[in-house]
């Protein structure tokens, strides 16, 4: 081993001549080196390693003293000295002082360098001396978002502060399920503090009121830059001024002392829909629709009291003044409930005079030509006329009660309790009843014994009451008929039977040897009720009805030669009925009385002996009938009658 080499101390005293001095100093002395190679264990790092620089632990500098020394002419001259390749990068730079004595080199160097903050690694025996990256910046604090949203039942409700739009868009997508875009590129901050409103306006004040536009278009909400305002005011105060949400063809709004042309715009620009305007559109205006309506009807509304008029044809919007002449356009405006004929006698003059209206009878409509602002008055009156027409369904129950058999049995008729409080019974029970009961019965109403009224709701269990008579011969259902009618027709029903009468003659014949003939024939009767019914439907749904049945029922009975006399008896009242009550028409007694004959054949037969082999019975009956009118009132298809329940009900 030969001795290591010692380094003389040097003391430099002027700044000017020290990095010259200290290089002529470094390289006077020889320099006894050795390749060494380190072993770089597995957790050794390749950064500022002082194991990993290429020389060898025993190399030590005996004294090194210098000062305000360049960092670069230091390490330079080190490497020159003691064989170190060292490369320093372009920004590597500082000013040091050094004082060292008995130090290796590579603790030396190791320490140079990492004491000023700079790094160094060792590639292919370089060391490489460089300023390290600088850290990354912390994390911005985490900002607490104040961005609530409720919503229930259509509602909603926002808690929202200073919330950027992205974040506000996605909570309202996840909690309402609505569909939302957002203009590329547009961002922002809202602040909102809403409760319990609904979704449509709740939207509406929310992005509008932060400087945004938002419109609907098929169920899809769209945010966008502000509309440009024409009156080249771009403050925000005047924005706010313009609220108008189009959905589709429909659009409402509310606007303030806001430029008419602006309005118009908005409407076009939202709904796509072609306008074409005439010179400029003037004035200012104030709205506000809170319901939607169709844009003809806006621009119309619009556009009204001003010199201004549009018109329409081929899908595309023209506006321009009102002395403009505008060509001639012409539409089929088809009817849904009335005539086209009933309905062309109705059109104002204005209309007629200004326009040409012909009638297609084939489609039921009328075929209007000239200018559109015409058409557009010619639509809208029949849109008043031509509403639905009422149809009602007149339901008749018929009803000829047996009063003396109802005598006979000594029980009331129907169950509940009649006219005087007293109980009632249900046919077909085995209870004796009062005598004053029994008495009473001849004495009162029938309508008395069904715990009716006039004008009722009749019970659930009516039908059934009504066969249970029928089944005890109390009651017989002469007709249940059913008719329909429009709204101030007669519908007419007629109810009624053909009897055949046997009828005698006896015909003498004078002469030399009188002779007395007889012969037979039958006469027909018909005993009819007739009932006209005109009902009227009121705005309340209620039906007045104006009646007038005609009875025509045999009275008296009938002998040999004489069919019996037709009774006729009409009636004509007025009543107010509300949808679904019954009006319960009755007071009409019959008296029958009918002769029956029983004797021995043949010799009852004989002429005036007859008598004494004959016997003659007369059986007297007295009855009542009674109709019940129910009408129900139904608008287009629901006045189908619906076939299974009825056969149930009849059931």
């Amino acid at each position: 081993m030969l001795p290591l080499p010692k380094i003389r101390y040097f003391s430099l005293y002027m700044n000017t001549l020290k990095n010259t001095l200290l290089s002529l100093v470094l390289l006077a002395f020889p320099v006894f080196s050795q390749d060494v190679q380190p072993q770089i264990g597995l957790t050794d790092t390749l950064v500022n390693n002082p194991r990993l620089i290429p020389i060898p632990d025993s190399i030590i500098i005996e004294e090194m003293n210098f000062k305000d020394a360049d960092i670069r002419d230091v390490l330079r001259g080190i490497g020159a000295q003691f064989g170190l390749n060292i490369w320093l990068a372009p920004d590597v730079s500082a000013r040091l002082p050094v004082n060292f004595k008995k130090i290796p080199v590579k603790t030396a160097v190791d320490f140079i360098i990492t004491k000023y903050n700079f790094n160094y690694k060792v590639r292919n025996g370089i060391v490489e001396v460089f300023r390290p990256a600088p850290p990354p910046p912390p994390p911005p604090p985490e900002v607490k978002i104040l961005c609530d949203i409720k919503y229930a039942d259509n509602k909603i409700s926002f808690d929202i502060k200073d919330a950027p739009l992205d974040t506000v868009v996605r909570r309202l997508v996840r909690e309402t399920k609505q569909n939302i875009i957002v203009e590329k590129g547009l961002s922002g901050q809202l602040t909102a503090l809403l409760n319990d409103i609904d979704l449509e306006k709740g939207l509406i004040a929310l992005f509008e009121n932060n400087g945004y536009e938002i419109t609907r278009k098929n169920d899809l909400y769209s945010i966008a830059r502000p509309v440009w305002n024409s009156s080249n005011n771009d403050q925000p105060t005047a924005r706010k001024k313009l609220s108008i949400l189009v959905d589709s063809t429909r659009v409402k709004m509310e606007v303030t002392d806001a430029d008419l042309a602006d309005i118009i715009n908005i409407i076009s620009t939202r709904s796509g829909i072609s306008i074409i305007v005439y010179g400029g559109i003037s004035g200012k205006i104030s709205a506000k629709l809170e319901k939607y309506i169709e844009i003809d009807d806006a621009l119309k509304y619009l556009l009204s009291n001003t010199n201004f008029v549009f018109w329409k044809n081929k899908d595309v919007y023209f506006i321009g003044d009102k002395n403009m002449k505008v060509s001639n356009n012409a539409e089929l405006v088809k009817l849904r409930y009335m005539k086209a004929e009933e309905v062309i006698k109705l059109l104002p003059e204005t209309i007629t005079q200004n326009t040409k209206v012909n009638v297609l009878k084939e489609q039921n409509g009328l075929l209007v030509v000239g200018s559109y602002e015409y058409i557009v008055a010619a639509k809208d009156f029949i849109t008043i006329v031509d509403k639905p027409i009422a149809q009602i369904l007149i339901e008749a129950l018929v009803v000829d009660f047996s009063i003396t058999k109802g005598r006979d049995m000594g029980l009331r008729i129907f169950s509940g309790s009649g006219g005087n409080g007293s109980n009632s019974f249900y046919p077909g029970i085995d209870i004796t009843a009062t005598g004053s009961d029994i008495n009473k019965i001849g004495e009162k109403k029938l309508s008395d014994y069904f715990t009716l009224e006039q004008i009722t709701n009749l019970p659930a269990n009516f039908r059934a009451q009504i066969s249970a008579l029928e089944s005890n011969n109390l009651a017989n259902v002469l007709s249940t008929p059913q008719v329909a009618t429009l709204n101030g027709n007669t519908a007419t029903i007629l109810i009624g039977t053909t009897q055949y009468y046997k009828l005698r003659s006896s015909t003498l014949t004078t002469g030399t040897t009188p002779v007395v003939t007889q012969s037979e024939h039958f006469e027909l009767v018909e005993a009819n009720v007739t009932l006209s019914v005109t009902p009227f439907v009121t705005g309340e749904r209620e039906v007045t009805v104006e009646i007038n049945p005609i009875f025509h029922i045999p009275g008296g009975a009938p002998n040999d030669s004489l069919p019996p006399p037709i009774n006729k008896r009409e009636i004509k009242s007025v009543v107010r009925l509300k949808d679904g009550e019954t009006y319960v028409l009755g007071g009409l007694i019959e008296d029958r009385e009918v002769e029956t004959f029983s004797g021995i054949p043949f010799l009852s037969r004989i002429p005036f002996l007859g008598a004494l082999f004959r016997k003659t019975h007369k059986d007297h009956s007295k009855s009542r009938m009674m109709i019940f009118l129910t009408p129900h009132i139904f608008y287009g298809s629901e006045g189908a009658v619906d076939r299974e329940k009825a056969i149930k009900e009849l059931q």
